[in-house]
């Protein structure tokens, strides 16, 4: 059966352009390239007047479309809305929190320097270059827009991957947001609401006069407004790499992207690209020039800390903070804004979230032919050959893995440890601390058990409880849970009652800097009493920092193997992992940051780690003391005749005689350390 005629087709494409079809439909519907397209109306000047004034009228409907061969500077823009609704019209791609969080701070004019740090594949460039089409798709003021990474090919990839199909006429929309949750396909096409942007042949003014042609490559992107003003010969949009050319000193806008990979570990190269950020690159956005530089963290290289110290010198004021589940961004005085993502975030209630749980799910997961995701057991080996799933790594098992571990707390949660040689609390520190034989809950007889309570109201707090052998001088830890923002009310309960019900220690040390009157509280003191448990208040200062007696100083500890962490069990070197990486979180930040920024990573267990070892510290000395005999001396002949003479209990004291060891214990607690 014969397909309709050409002039059948032309009529019912007049009818759909009056219907308010967008000429990239058009294409779409009847299989038609554009230069196609242009060739039948080039061919039959009726179809072509019928359709320009189909879409004249189309324009004057409010649809904001425009003849592809006109270009008037004068034209209208149609409002944009938030980004939210502008990314949801043109791409069909839902805005999450975290790529929010990148909007706000971009269109933020009061921040003129931006660092985000967020998990691989989190959708950070994708963001940032639909953010720059957002603010340039109307812009008038002819901003400039450097696209920066560690190569110029990588940049060039960049931009005509993420960037340029938004701003041409007919090409698909990049990455469209139908397999994603909340995502549908796009309703519109930005270069007919907001453009032409690009030069095309036979382009003119709404007089007619041609426009001068100018033309875009792979690395540059020149605006037909930036041209029409008469601007500098200066792309809108360049793509170059680290050192490359930057055109004249008019960036506005400048984005550096992955400048390090795993690969990148050559300290003088990270250092080499850093000057060339802060001399050259700095240099050309000027005064008011913006730049945003994104990436993820990674061990063993101290790029993005630098970044960090080069935004915020030391003593910088906080303006404004806020944490929005794995969302942290901390806004400061001096223009600097940093956006920290974290793949894994804990709850109030302590149950652990996935940032992007339809994407990245937190436990191991089926992803189905359909794109979807699946709960590993939903699915039997077996019924998941069949139905041609393919398995997913989730976020949980690559942080639990310890090959993968180190890799991930800095790649997916941004908290990368120092370099093993400045690290006090370094990997090959920790792993001496390593028991196989223990497993967590669980103490031996010969143990006296301590509650270590480090509090705090907001932000993070902890209890751990320690296993004391007196005899071998050991401290394992035997338990441990973290929090945040428990209130008064939770530091009770959480901290300090139901560990100590639970395991009761013959100690219970508290950090007394802050809320002390809790353990006065009668609750407390009723469970100090059934529990039998000594309370003990510790006030720290700065002696905290202090290498001899601080924090740091049980590395001594640990390199005698006198620390022990429970991994018998793969659910022990998840617990012991969590603490080891709190360890690091110690060594990561400098103690000015401690006192005058807002923490980006929890060391809370580390603080309580090293509060119950000074205070077991104590316990080992008074049993030495308690073991060696008191120094006597020796009594003149005469007052030992006198007792020869009247002795008291029918026995003469000799005066060599040592004090008797009081050894007997009661609930396996030594004596001697005057516990009653």
């Amino acid at each position: 059966m014969a397909g309709p005629t050409m002039d059948a087709r032309k009529s019912q494409i007049i009818s759909d352009v009056w219907n308010g079809m967008s000429l990239k439909d058009i294409y779409h519907k009847f299989d038609i390239s554009e230069s196609g397209f242009r060739k039948w109306r080039y061919a039959d000047a009726e179809f072509d007047a019928q359709l320009k004034e189909a879409l004249a009228a189309k324009m004057g409907k409010g649809n904001y479309s425009i003849e592809r061969t006109v270009f008037d500077p004068n034209r209208e823009s149609p409002p944009k809305g938030t980004f939210a609704e502008w990314q949801m019209r043109y791409t069909g791609f839902p805005t999450l929190p975290h790529h929010q969080a990148i909007a706000d701070a971009m269109l933020d004019t009061t921040n003129n320097r931006t660092l985000i740090l967020m998990p691989p594949d989190a959708g950070k460039d994708t963001t940032v270059s639909r953010v720059v089409a957002y603010i340039k798709c109307d812009d008038r003021n002819h901003r400039r827009v450097a696209w920066i990474m560690k190569t110029e090919p990588f940049s060039k990839r960049r931009v005509q991957e993420r960037l340029r199909p938004l701003f041409e006429s007919y090409k698909p929309q990049p990455t469209p947001g139908i397999d994603v949750p909340g995502g549908r396909k796009p309703e519109g096409v930005l270069a007919e609401d907001y453009g032409p942007f690009r030069w095309t042949g036979g382009m003119q003014y709404p007089d007619g006069t041609p426009i001068p042609r100018r033309t875009w490559n792979n690395s540059e992107l020149y605006f037909l407004d930036s041209a029409e003003a008469g601007t500098e010969v200066e792309p809108d949009i360049w793509a170059t790499g680290i050192g490359g050319q930057l055109y004249g000193s008019r960036i506005t806008d400048m984005v550096v992207s992955d400048l390090w990979d795993e690969e990148d570990r050559n300290p003088e190269q990270v250092l080499q690209d850093l000057t060339w950020l802060k001399g050259t690159a700095r240099s050309r956005v000027g005064g008011t020039g913006r730049i945003t530089l994104l990436g993820t963290e990674l061990p063993d290289n101290e790029g993005y800390r630098k970044v960090r110290e080069w935004f915020v010198p030391e003593d910088t004021a906080i303006y404004e903070r806020s944490v929005e589940g794995p969302v942290e961004v901390t806004k400061y005085v001096n223009g600097a804004c940093i956006i920290e993502v974290k793949a894994i975030w804990t709850d109030d209630e302590g149950v652990e979230h996935s940032y992007w749980p339809e994407r990245f799910p937190l436990h191991d997961y089926w992803k189905l032919a359909d794109g979807s995701v699946a709960d590993k057991s939903a699915y039997t080996i077996a019924e998941a050959r069949e139905l041609g799933a393919m398995h997913g790594e989730g976020l949980a098992s690559i942080r639990d893995n310890p090959s993968t571990a180190e890799w991930f707390q800095a790649a997916y949660m941004q908290n990368p440890s120092r370099d093993k040689n400045q690290a006090d609390f370094n990997d090959e520190v920790l792993a001496l601390c390593d028991d196989y034989e223990r497993t967590h809950g669980i103490a031996r007889s010969n143990e006296i058990l301590v509650q270590v309570i480090d509090p705090a109201r907001r932000d993070g707090a902890c209890w751990m409880v320690l296993g004391v052998n007196m005899e071998d001088e050991t401290i394992t830890v035997i338990d441990h849970e973290w929090y945040r923002n428990l209130g008064v009310q939770g530091i009770k309960q959480k901290l300090v009652i139901e560990p100590m019900m639970r395991y009761f220690p013959s100690f219970v040390v508290y950090e007394s800097n802050h809320e002390q009157g809790i353990m006065f509280d009668a609750e407390v003191e009723r469970a100090l009493k059934l529990t039998g448990a000594q309370r003990e208040l510790r006030h720290t200062d700065n002696k905290r920092n202090d290498p001899e007696i601080g924090i740091v100083s049980m590395t001594s500890e640990m390199m005698r193997r006198l620390i022990r962490f429970p991994m018998r069990e793969p659910m022990d070197k998840a617990k012991s992992h969590r603490l080891k990486q709190q360890l690091k979180n110690w060594d990561r930040v400098p103690k000015s940051q401690r006192k005058n920024q807002a923490r980006h990573s929890p060391d809370d267990l580390a603080m309580a780690l090293g509060i119950g070892v000074q205070f077991v510290r104590s316990l080992f000395t008074r049993a030495e003391h308690a073991r060696k005999p008191a120094q006597r001396r020796p009594l003149p002949g005469i007052v030992t005749k006198g007792w020869q003479r009247t002795p008291k209990n029918g026995k003469v004291p000799s005066s060599n005689d040592p004090y008797p060891e009081i050894l007997s214990r009661r609930n396996g607690i030594v004596e001697l350390l005057g516990i009653e």
